[in-house]
C-alpha cells in the first residue's frame, strides 16, 4: 500500500501538468506554427487588457488569448480543464493553432488563388465553427474580412 501512495503521487502530477491537457495527437504535428494564428490570436484579443484571462460575452463563451471555445478545443483534441485553457496562454496559443490548421485544411482548394482568399475561408472557420456554412452568418463574414485584410496589408508591406 505505501509504494502505491507515491506511485499514485507521481501519475497526478503527470496528468495535472498542462502538456498533460492536451492529446497527444494534438501536440505532434503540424509542427510549424500556422501563419495565421498570430494574426487571429491578436485580433481576438484586440481590446483586452490582459489578452490571457480573456472570456468572452458569447451565449457559448471563448476563452483565453485566441478565444477558443472549450468545445472545439475538446474537437482537436484538448483533454484540460477550461481554466487552464484560458489561463495558460501557450496551451490556448497550441490548440487555436490546432484548429487553424484544421480549418485550411478543409479549404485546401482555395490556395489555388490569391493569398488573402485562403486567409478569409480559413478566418470564416475559424469564427463560424466547423459546421459553419460559407456566408450564412454576417459576423463570420465580417470577422473573416477583417483578418483578411491584415493579411493583405502584411504582404504589401513586405
Amino acid at each position: 500500500m505505501r509504494a502505491l501512495i507515491p506511485a499514485v503521487a507521481v501519475l497526478a502530477a503527470v496528468l495535472l501538468s498542462p502538456a498533460a491537457a492536451v492529446a497527444p495527437e494534438a501536440t505532434e504535428p503540424p509542427r510549424v506554427q500556422h501563419p495565421l494564428t498570430p494574426i487571429i490570436c491578436k485580433f481576438e484579443t484586440r481590446a483586452e487588457r490582459d489578452p490571457d484571462d480573456a472570456v468572452s460575452r458569447a451565449h457559448h463563451p471563448a476563452l483565453g488569448r485566441c478565444q477558443v471555445k472549450p468545445d472545439t478545443a475538446r474537437a482537436v483534441g484538448y483533454r484540460g480543464t477550461n481554466a487552464l485553457l484560458m489561463t495558460d496562454s501557450t496551451t490556448n496559443r497550441r490548440i487555436a493553432d490546432r484548429i487553424i490548421w484544421r480549418c485550411s485544411k478543409r479549404y485546401r482548394a482555395a490556395r489555388v488563388g490569391p493569398r488573402w482568399t485562403a486567409a478569409y475561408l480559413t478566418a470564416y472557420c475559424y469564427h463560424a465553427g466547423f459546421r459553419g456554412v460559407l456566408n450564412a452568418k454576417r459576423r463570420s463574414r465580417d470577422y473573416a474580412r477583417n483578418i483578411a485584410l491584415r493579411v493583405a496589408l502584411r504582404v504589401l508591406a513586405r
